[in-house]
This record gives structure tokens, C-alpha cells and sequence, in this order.
């Protein structure tokens, strides 16, 4: 489990304080805000990329600070947006470097290792990609591919950074109902996204953070409110619930 506790983030000076939340194994967390408002810092402090200003953050009742890098990346797992690196990697071989915290140093990977990544790719349901160029597969792909990775850790925690941001609605989909199904087989889930909707359809729990750096936890339904979200945008926005019960965000004309 994740617990935060009291967290201030920031540079020189807090652009979020007092933050306290939990992300607990099966749990989906997404993390909503305007762009600038502190989302990416929060997850660097998370990541142990930037020092906390002031708080806690803990992985099953232990500071993060407390772990070696081998140790923390047995914990959390990070899946960024999607990105083509320099060099034309097979997608096997780009999951399988998620197994890079399970290894010894220059340890070669085992038939165990690539096993997993065999099977983290079938349970994605990406196992056709498994030898094409990450380089030449599609966005949704190449996120897909990202997840695997992560999944590769065997962390107890993921976190990701706008995993659909540049995909077509389809895409952004099967992203999030993956990711849907991962937090039902014992992960905990913590992700940001600019959509109301991928929320309200996926989360479980949502940390609001609004243009005063004041900040909301709790369970979706609950945070994710007309109010809560014309605050979050600075426009007039509607919760409005379809015939089947679905609720979806709008905009107010």
C-alpha cells in the first residue's frame, strides 16, 4: 500500500501541501487537475525524483527513502507517456527490461525472464507484437508495451503519467480497461488524466487538484461533481447521468 501523509511537493516553495491519501492493493486512483498544477510533481516525488519539502510517503508502512533503488523498484513501477526511443528494440526485449530490478548487475536474462514477458504480453493481449520493432508499432501499442514493462517489475504499485494523452478514443479504451483489469488482480493503481470521463468511468478514487492548490480525495462519485470540475477547468462543466446509469462530464452551454 501507498500511504501519503501530510505531503508538501514543490521546488523553493510548496505548490501542494498537507496532501494525505491512500492507494491501496485492487485500487484505482486517478489524479485530475489543470495543466501546471502540480500532477508531474507530485509523481517525481513519488518516484523519488525530487525530495519531498515536507511529510510522508510510504510503501507498506516503510519511507520510501528508507529503500535502495533495487528495493523501491521491487515496490513502484512507472509506465511515462508513450515515447520512441533512438534505438529499434523487439517488444520482448523492451518488456523484458522491466526485469531489470529481479537480476543481478550484467546478469543475463533467464528463460524465466523472458517467460514473463511472454506472458505479461499475452495477458495484454499484444503477444502478436512480441518480435516487431518497438519503433514501427502504434501509439496504443507502444503504450501497451510500456505497461508490460512495468508489469515486469512485479511491483505491488504502478503509477502513470497520462497513458492515453496522444490516442484515439479507441485506443484510449482498451488502455484504460486494462488497466482496469490490472487493479482487479491485486495492483494498486495511480494515474493522472486531463479526461473527466476516463475518471468517472475507471476510478474507483480521485485526487482533485484545483488552480489554488487546494486539493480533494475521496471516492469518485464524490469529488468528481459540476462544482468540483468547473473549479478544476475554470469553465461550466455538468455531470450529467445517461438511461443506463453511466454518468459523463459535459460542458455547459
Amino acid at each position: 500500500m501507498l500511504e501519503i501523509r501530510q505531503l508538501a511537493i514543490g521546488y523553493d516553495e510548496p505548490i501542494i501541501k498537507d496532501l494525505s491519501l491512500e492507494v491501496k492493493a485492487s485500487e484505482f486512483v486517478c489524479v485530475i487537475g489543470a495543466n501546471g498544477i502540480g500532477k508531474t510533481t507530485l509523481f517525481k516525488t513519488l518516484l523519488r525524483i525530487l525530495p519531498k519539502l515536507s511529510g510522508q510517503v510510504l510503501l507498506d508502512g516503510t519511507e520510501i527513502e528508507d529503500f535502495s533503488t533495487k528495493e523501491f523498484a521491487k515496490k513502484v513501477a512507472y509506465v511515462p507517456q508513450a515515447h520512441v526511443p533512438p534505438f529499434p528494440f523487439e517488444v520482448i526485449d523492451v518488456v523484458i527490461m522491466g526485469r531489470t530490478a529481479a537480476l543481478g548487475t550484467f546478469a543475463v536474462p533467464s528463460k524465466q525472464d523472458v517467460l514473463i514477458a511472454e506472458n505479461l504480453l499475452e495477458l495484454l493481449g499484444i503477444e502478436k507484437l512480441k518480435n516487431k520493432k518497438y519503433t514501427e508499432i502504434s501509439g496504443g501499442e507502444r503504450q501497451m508495451t510500456l505497461i508490460a514493462r512495468a508489469l515486469a517489475q512485479e511491483a505491488g504499485t504502478v503509477i502513470l503519467d497520462e497513458p492515453a494523452s496522444s490516442l484515439d478514443l479507441g485506443n484510449q479504451w482498451k488502455i484504460f480497461t486494462q488497466i482496469r483489469k490490472l487493479a482487479t488482480k491485486g495492483l494498486g493503481i495511480l494515474m493522472s488524466t486531463h479526461n473527466p470521463n476516463h475518471v468517472l468511468s475507471f476510478a474507483d478514487k480521485t485526487l482533485a487538484i484545483f488552480e489554488d492548490s487546494t486539493w480533494m480525495f475521496g471516492e469518485t462519485n464524490d469529488v468528481l461533481t459540476s462544482e468540483n470540475l468547473s473549479r478544476i477547468y475554470g469553465l461550466p462543466m455538468r455531470i450529467c447521468t445517461l438511461d443506463d446509469g453511466e454518468k459523463v462530464c459535459v460542458l455547459k452551454k
